[in-house]
């Protein structure tokens, strides 16, 4: 019975008196702003998820760059390189659209996307010898 009594006073200390240590934080124990804040973990999560696609499109893009680069090095044949070309221009405009829905994504969600700078005027273009890609991938800041 002793050992109970001490119990019940050190939950009383940590907790309060009349606490058992169970309960929601102040912020959580109103339903609507449980809801809230479950609605809004959501979007910051579904925007994650399309940064990290945009991630994924623009690594695609630049590994399509590469095998042009070293086609045009290798001086393959020109249908091999205007194959590439294409391949090329359709994933850096996938990865563009990628950017442009982590931008929207990240409005929703009410946080702010890093490392999204501008894509250049060539970035729907092959690259030329010894350019880089100017697409960065993307992530976000402002998490609550």
């Amino acid at each position: 019975m002793r050992k109970a009594e001490i119990l019940d006073a050190q939950e009383d200390q940590r907790y309060g008196k009349s606490n058992r240590g169970s309960e929601l934080p102040d912020e959580l124990r109103r339903r609507q702003d449980r809801l809230a804040r479950i609605r809004q973990a959501r979007k910051e999560m579904e925007a994650e998820t399309i940064a990290a696609a945009a991630r994924q499109r623009h690594e695609e893009a630049e590994e399509a760059r590469d095998k042009a680069a070293a086609a045009r090095e290798s001086d393959a044949p020109a249908a091999e390189q205007a194959d590439l070309n294409k391949k090329v221009e359709a994933a850096a405009a996938k990865a563009k659209v990628a950017r442009e829905n982590v931008i929207e994504a990240a409005e929703i969600a009410g946080v702010e996307p890093l490392d999204l700078e501008p894509l250049g005027a060539g970035a729907s273009q092959p690259l030329e010898e010894g350019s880089s890609s100017e697409c960065r991938g993307a992530s976000f800041h402002g998490r609550t």
